[in-house]
């Protein structure tokens, strides 16, 4: 083999296996946010869904397993000791305590939701809610979606899906978070 055609196979292996190790750094970097985010005890998430009924939603979680919903169709809180909807301006008891089953399924296993995340690319930079972020589009069980990460913080700051009716969640991870059953 000359060396001419010895550069040119190192060339083209080069070009095959750097686009799958800025992949796989892209993957870590976006692994690494969402477990900072499985790190934090309370967050907020504005969720906007113009497509769907409701079409804006606040979520204050307090992990493991409370909750409080508010949205134009209503407001919900879920806490071990019962769960609450708000009507007319009265909260009422809710008959059955849905606590247990939001907890499981708005906290996943971290392995869960890093196993989940296929075809990571840092795709551009922006600034979300007055912070320089770094975008990343994966793909999930969901689908496929694009993560806003704080630079500064190295936290999620906003998530949009992509195709379909779209969704765009904003995490606020400054905002006290104690939810407590209504009086």
């Amino acid at each position: 083999m000359t060396i001419v055609a010895a550069r040119n196979v190192a060339l083209v292996a080069l070009g095959l296996i750097l686009p799958s190790l800025a992949l796989a750094d892209a993957r870590q970097e976006l692994v690494s946010a969402f477990g900072k985010a499985f790190d934090r005890e309370a967050y907020r998430i504005e969720v906007d869904s113009p497509g769907q009924r409701g079409g804006q939603a606040q979520i204050d979680v307090q992990l493991p397993d409370r909750f409080h919903m508010r949205s134009a169709e209503g407001e919900f809180i879920i806490h071990p000791q019962g769960t609450w909807a708000q009507h007319g301006g009265q909260w009422m008891r809710m008959p059955m305590d849905m606590s247990s089953m939001v907890a499981a399924y708005a906290q996943p296993s971290r392995e869960e939701a890093e196993a989940e995340l296929t075809q990571v690319e840092r795709i551009g930079e922006e600034q979300v809610r007055g912070c320089a972020s770094t975008l990343y589009r994966y793909r999930n069980s969901e689908g496929t979606a694009v993560a806003a990460v704080c630079r500064e913080t190295g936290l999620p700051v906003r998530i949009q899906t992509e195709g379909g009716e779209p969704v765009t969640l904003y995490y606020d991870f400054d905002t006290a978070i104690d939810i407590r059953p209504p009086n």
